[in-house]
């Protein structure tokens, strides 16, 4: 659908320097609490800082954060927009910012503010999307790979040539788990990664060299030395 006019207005005494300030659509609430508390809400756009990038917003990543934010989080502004990851296009880029320009597909990470139509990231939050990667799917990707990489490594203590199992391992978490798995395989050594899904027609197996589908391995019953 075609974007909807800007919503400006000016700021500043009639003898000042006056600026445009234009709003922009935004997932608001002002008190934290269950679902009810969310409005669609026109709120004043972000400004474009020193060493930012101002971002308009084409797909979110939903956190369990947001959740838990939004039940019993501190409410940082109010109107406050909640969200911490979001994908979208450069639209200008501030004083300092040399690694990305207008136009460019990127995805980014915040403190909160993602769940709105623009964003104003500091650009050390700013990753740029590769090519063969949509929108869609760099908006699920960030958050994400270190959750699993801390899952694993900080806090699962994997090490080369040790096995892992992935329960529902479908979607995005097969593309990062896999993506990680894959890339750590090749640079410790080798170990298997076992994936299972209900969405999947096989489940898979992510080897150092590639990733390979195991016709026969789940489909006998489940022993005592499996568990």
């Amino acid at each position: 659908a075609p974007m909807a006019p800007l919503r400006c207005r000016s700021l500043g005494a009639p003898n000042s320097t006056r600026r445009n300030v234009c709003c922009m659509k935004a997932a608001v609430y002002d008190q934290t609490g269950g679902p009810e508390v969310f409005r669609y809400a026109d709120i004043d756009e972000p400004q474009l800082r020193k060493g930012g990038v101002l971002i308009d917003v084409k797909f979110i990543g939903i956190q369990g954060g947001d959740l838990l934010h939004r039940a019993r989080g501190v409410l940082a502004t109010v109107p406050h927009v909640v969200g911490y990851q979001a994908s979208g296009i450069v639209r200008s880029v501030g004083e300092g910012v040399t690694q990305f320009v207008p136009g460019q597909p990127v995805v980014a990470t915040m403190g909160y503010g993602s769940h709105a139509e623009v964003v104003s990231v500091n650009q050390a939050s700013v990753w740029a999307i590769p090519d063969g990667v949509s929108l869609e799917e760099a908006a699920g990707v960030p958050i994400e790979f270190g959750t699993a990489h801390d899952c694993l490594f900080e806090f699962g203590g994997l090490k080369a040539g040790e096995s892992v199992l992935v329960q529902a391992g479908a979607g995005v978490r097969e593309v990062v788990l896999g993506g990680l798995l894959h890339r750590d395989c090749r640079r410790w050594g080798p170990g298997d990664t076992l994936t299972n899904c209900g969405a999947c027609a096989q489940p898979r197996m992510v080897r150092g060299n590639g990733t390979i589908c195991l016709r026969e391995t789940l489909r006998r019953p489940m022993t005592s030395r499996d568990r």
